[in-house]
């Protein structure tokens, strides 16, 4: 080769070392700042990271591990400065078995592991990732983890809270339960009050019934009449029996006592009370039945039941002075869920008594208080309250439902619904 050639052949190589030599610079250069990069990423952020590395030790194969690269994080939520190059069981060695037993099963299986560890050293709580660095030859395991102290200490406040704010309500409520049962014994302070008139004006005329028969008894027998006893002896025994049925009726608005059901053809029962209901409500009045069906049997205490219709239609008859119609009408009533609910009973199927007058009816504020305990419109002395009252607690205590309808000026609807 002619050295002219050989000399333009040596100038090109060495100007190709010198732009390799360029190149490696800068690819140098770039490498370096990729390091710095990840490296200033890897030390600054938050979550601390680590690559451990497993060996066999004096506790068996693979039963220690050693930091191999670590980031200042780690060492600052770890509570280890220099952890790079430190083995687990020198640092806490009454941990290690843990450790190693968690990070091990990462190392063999290849599955990542999420759990959260409390240190004991620093108190801190973290959350903790981990997987397998692989090939699995490397025996490395990488491990992530966040301080969550703030958190869990944030949710152990709120649950706190939580249980003091339970404990305050259970504390409001009792005192909310000692306030109304203050409030209702203040109610039957009232309630007493308010009774005492209309129990003592009733008792009062009965026993005076009963006293004056034996007074007037006393004197036939003086007289040798004793053809006159019999009378006597009757208006007597109605007055006993009359106190007797007002010590029912107060017992019927305590609703404790004791019922005895049975399978009740409601028709056949008033049916067999239209002359008494007559004779109680007097000739001004106009009594009526009807019964478009056949009615189911209802299970219900008769005789209590005769007393419940007994006291309605007095009070239809009281508010009719001028006298008036008093309507009884029987059906049957099939209650869905939304029907039921309305009405505070289960769905089923119900035998329904109207008692419908046409007398001065109520004003809706006193018929929502009809069946109050002892709530009368009736002058002091006339009346305990205890009639609607005493109809109500019968019919709920047997699982039915009482139902007060009335337009003031119109009449009153009263409607017992009966459990078949």
């Amino acid at each position: 080769m002619p050295s002219r050639d050989l000399l333009s052949l040596r100038q090109q190589v060495e100007a190709l070392q010198q732009q390799n030599a360029l190149l490696e610079a800068r690819l140098a250069s770039h490498q370096q700042h990729d390091h710095n990069f990840y490296r200033s990423l890897f030390d600054t952020m938050d979550e601390g990271f680590c690559i451990i590395e497993f060996f066999d030790g004096p506790h068996g194969p693979l039963s220690d591990y050693v930091h191999v690269l670590a980031n200042a994080a780690y060492a600052k939520h770890a509570g280890i400065p220099n952890v790079v190059g430190q083995k687990l069981r020198e640092m806490v060695p009454d941990e290690a078995d843990d450790w190693v037993a968690r990070y091990g099963a990462v190392l063999r299986t290849g599955e990542p592991l999420h759990f959260e560890q409390e240190l004991v050293a620093t108190g801190h709580v973290l959350s903790v990732t981990t997987f397998r660095v692989e090939p699995a030859e490397k025996r490395q395991v990488a491990v992530l983890f966040k301080d969550v102290t703030a958190r869990r200490r944030a949710e152990e406040a709120l649950r706190r809270l939580n249980e003091e704010l339970e404990q305050r309500v259970n504390t409001a409520l009792a005192e909310q339960a000692k306030a109304e049962e203050a409030l209702r014994q203040a109610q039957k302070m009232e309630a007493i009050g308010q009774l005492s008139g209309g129990i003592a004006h009733d008792f009062n005329n009965l026993l005076g019934g009963i006293l004056s028969a034996q007074e007037l008894m006393r004197q036939r027998l003086e007289q040798s009449r004793f053809d006159a006893l019999e009378p006597l002896l009757k208006l007597s025994s109605d007055s006993a029996q009359r106190a007797s049925s007002l010590v029912h009726r107060l017992l019927a608005f305590s609703r404790q006592q004791t019922l005895q059901p049975c399978s009740t053809q409601v028709a056949t029962l008033v049916s067999g009370m239209e002359e008494l209901l007559r004779r109680t409500i007097g000739p001004s009045i106009t009594l009526t039945s009807h019964f478009p069906c056949q009615l189911w049997p209802t299970f219900i205490d008769p005789p209590q039941l005769e007393s419940a219709l007994l006291n309605v239609c007095i009070n239809a008859r009281d508010a009719m002075p001028a006298g008036g119609v008093i309507d009884i009408l029987g059906d049957n009533l099939q209650l869905d869920d939304q029907q039921a609910r309305a009405l505070e009973l289960p769905a089923g199927e119900y035998v329904r008594l109207c008692i419908s007058d046409n007398g001065n009816g109520m004003s809706a504020e006193v018929a929502e208080r009809a069946v109050d305990p002892f709530f009368t419109t009736k002058p002091m002395g006339q009346g305990t309250g205890l009639g609607l009252s005493m109809v109500y607690g019968f019919v709920r205590q047997s699982g039915g439902q009482l139902r007060v309808l009335s337009t003031l000026g119109e009449g009153t609807r009263i409607e017992l619904l009966l459990p078949r």
